[in-house]
């Protein structure tokens, strides 16, 4: 049985079987009460993809679950959080069965660069402590108190 899921604004479905792929985006509710696209909000989505991978590393290791943690800071809307873990399913399952660049929308690829581009910028700005290895950004490891 295939489920069809509708492409935005052009009425055209693609199949969820085999062969198909998530819908191209996420909706998010914008102040003028039109849906924007996670995926075609470049700008936000480089932010988004930013605040995710360093979301752990800037949480306080104060106890209490990673909800009670988030609370006091900014968090992406869910669409972008949505729109992100399809990027990372998505390239891990590139990895394991790739297929031609062609064959992917311009949302995902381009959401897949910046995902990438991300995790390179984290690799130059944080480098692992050395007793926990946890990442760390400046002399003092946030988890372990260790000094570089």
């Amino acid at each position: 049985m295939e489920t069809q899921l509708e492409s935005r604004g052009t009425g055209a479905t693609r199949g969820s079987g085999a062969a198909g792929c998530l819908h191209s985006g996420f909706r998010i509710p914008n102040s003028e009460g039109r849906p924007r696209w996670a995926s075609r909000d470049r700008e936000e989505l480089e932010h988004a993809i930013w605040r995710h991978l360093t979301e752990q590393i800037l949480a306080p290791r104060t106890g209490g679950d990673a909800t009670q943690r988030r609370r006091g800071r900014a968090r992406n809307a869910y669409a972008f959080e949505l729109w992100i873990g399809h990027l990372a399913l998505l390239e891990q399952a590139l990895e394991v069965a790739p297929i031609p660049w062609q064959e992917l929308r311009a949302e995902e690829l381009d959401g897949l660069l910046l995902l990438r581009s991300a995790r390179e910028r984290f690799r130059r700005e944080y480098h692992p402590c050395a007793e926990c290895g946890a990442p760390v950004k400046g002399k003092i490891c946030p988890r372990c108190g260790a000094v570089r």
